[in-house]
């Protein structure tokens, strides 16, 4: 009895783990203040199925749209934040001069790395694309920080939250 006591307690415990670390903080649409919907619909007019958030003091909308996934931030007042789009691993659709200087860094040398993700970030100051990369003969993924004209502006091995209020 004691050995099946166990065997039951330990996968309950790790699924309480599990669910603790959940940090999605989900909120049904019908309780999503009306002038967060209307901001979004503005904004992104043919977003469907979108789903709503509430990440610290922002309303996070998340939806598919051309087969990307956008996540739509908006402050206080339903101000608009920032909109990560996620352009999974490829460059199609970015920027030339950002292809380019990816293409011809030492990230863009396809035997040592591998595109992992690509993420585009809009905010009222400006875009910023972040590339993760992985190395193919093990160690950290790379992330690299491009402005739109291909300008590096920062490259780090520790993959970071970025929030409306993360600063390059």
């Amino acid at each position: 009895m004691k050995q099946i006591s166990r065997f039951l307690f330990l996968p309950m415990l790790a699924m309480l783990a599990f669910t603790a670390c959940d940090s999605d903080d989900d909120v049904p649409a019908n309780e999503v203040p009306l002038s967060y919907k209307t901001a979004l619909s503005s904004m992104y007019p043919d977003a469907v199925k979108v789903e709503w958030e509430r990440d610290g003091g922002y309303y996070v909308a998340d939806f598919t749209r051309f087969g990307h996934d956008y996540d739509v931030w908006f402050g206080s007042e339903a101000t608009w934040a920032m909109t990560e789009i996620d352009n999974g691993n490829t460059l199609e659709g970015l920027p030339s001069g950002l292809i380019v200087a990816f293409a011809n860094s030492e990230y863009g040398y396809v035997p040592d790395y591998t595109l992992d993700q690509v993420k585009e970030y809009q905010r009222p100051s400006g875009t910023f694309y972040v590339i993760e990369v992985e190395p193919n003969k093990g160690g950290a993924d790379v992330y690299l920080f491009y402005g739109p004209d291909g300008t590096l502006l920062r490259t780090s091995t520790v993959d970071i939250d970025i929030r409306p209020d993360f600063s390059i």
